[in-house]
């Protein structure tokens, strides 16, 4: 065959880890295209990256194909996508099709065709989960060719394996089932709360707390405790697979204020003027497992995080933070306490602040004046 791939190529990969393609040829030259396949149509695919490449002793070499993947990924704001690598010459043309998650670092210990097939978007499988959090879950639907007809669905299973305990102290395990039909592929989510799971318990088991649940979608697999601390921080971010999580982190927040002015002396006054206020908050944890601290490393260092101080409210619709800085080490000798110490800041100049409606309790609240 005149027109080949010299380098072994995979059917799915991490963007960190796609390898510099070389083609060997006789002709001349090749145009080669990265495209994003379009499974609605036959064999098609729309061009990202095109460009035409010349032969060295028969030899084409494509470097940085990950940069381009990693950009576009970025853009359109997903984690994963397919597909392919397609080279023409001026007599023959060959094709590769493959799948593409997004992940700058280099992963260890798992594979990408593993990732997508029988794993979350999420290097943690062990999280909390507070009472009025949605805690948003991503995984990756591969294309099927029978799923590929018109008015087909298929059925996603979701299995909760729910803790749960009694009033007379006792704990008990609940199985419970729930079916979703799904029409495309790709990139999925879905949104876990601890009310959603208190409704599939049901009431025959009288009163009850839950203590901590684990959800299944086939090999997929993470579980939940229940935190009913007050002690917390909870923020959204784009994790190392640019997917959304939430961590909810035992910590403690201190705010600072800082003010810078010019001043200008008229006659014997001072008068300032460009007044700037900067609140930063510093934020330390508690100890943290050794799970938890490798992945909280990928909140500080997220390119997006935002802070969710309001119930109910969309992801895009919270105020988006900056971490300015952080300290932490990771101790992993067993017994070890690993914690981090982080100052973030409002991304907008003007600081928020929280706002309620009255109520007509405020009339009956017990109020306790300080230093009494």
């Amino acid at each position: 065959m005149a027109l080949s791939f010299t380098t072994q190529l995979d059917s799915a990969y991490f963007t960190s880890e796609i390898p510099d393609v070389n083609i060997s040829t006789t002709s001349t030259y090749v145009d080669f295209a990265i495209g994003r396949l379009s499974h609605d149509r036959f064999d098609g695919f729309s061009v990202i990256f095109s460009s035409r490449y010349y032969a060295v002793n028969g030899v084409v070499s494509i470097l940085d194909i990950h940069t381009i993947l990693e950009n576009y990924l970025q853009v359109q704001q997903i984690c994963a996508a397919d597909f392919c690598f397609f080279v023409e010459s001026p007599t023959e043309s060959l094709r590769h099709d493959m799948t593409i998650v997004f992940c700058k670092s280099i992963p260890q210990g798992l594979s990408a065709s593993e990732m997508v097939e029988r794993h979350f978007l999420t290097s943690v499988y062990q999280r909390f989960i507070t009472p009025d959090a949605k805690v948003p879950l991503y995984y990756y639907l591969p294309f099927r060719e029978e799923f590929n007809t018109p008015g087909f669905y298929r059925t996603v299973t979701y299995t909760y394996r729910i803790i749960i305990l009694l009033e007379n102290g006792q704990t008990q395990t609940v199985t419970a089932y729930t079916r979703a039909r799904s029409s495309g592929w790709g990139v999925m989510s879905f949104n876990i709360s601890l009310s959603t799971v208190i409704s599939l318990v049901g009431s025959s088991h009288g009163k009850f707390s839950v203590v901590s649940f684990s959800v299944s979608i086939g090999d997929r697999r993470t579980t939940f405790f229940v935190d009913r601390r007050h002690s917390q921080r909870q923020f959204y971010f784009r994790n190392a697979f640019y997917a959304w999580e939430l961590a909810i982190i035992p910590a403690s927040q201190k705010s600072k204020v800082e003010s810078d002015s010019s001043m200008a002396l008229c006659g014997d006054t001072f008068i300032p003027y460009d007044i700037q206020h900067t609140r930063t908050f510093e934020v330390q944890t508690a100890s943290l497992l050794l799970s938890h601290a490798r992945w909280f490393e990928q909140l500080v260092t997220s390119p997006e995080i935002r802070i969710r101080d309001i119930a109910g409210t969309a992801v895009e619709d919270l105020p988006q933070i900056l971490i300015v800085d952080y300290d932490y080490e990771i101790d992993d000798a067993p017994g070890a306490v690993n914690a981090f110490r982080f100052t973030w800041k409002y991304a907008d100049k003007r600081s928020y602040i929280n706002l309620s409606y009255i109520t007509a309790g405020v009339f009956s609240e017990q109020f306790t004046p300080q230093f009494l």
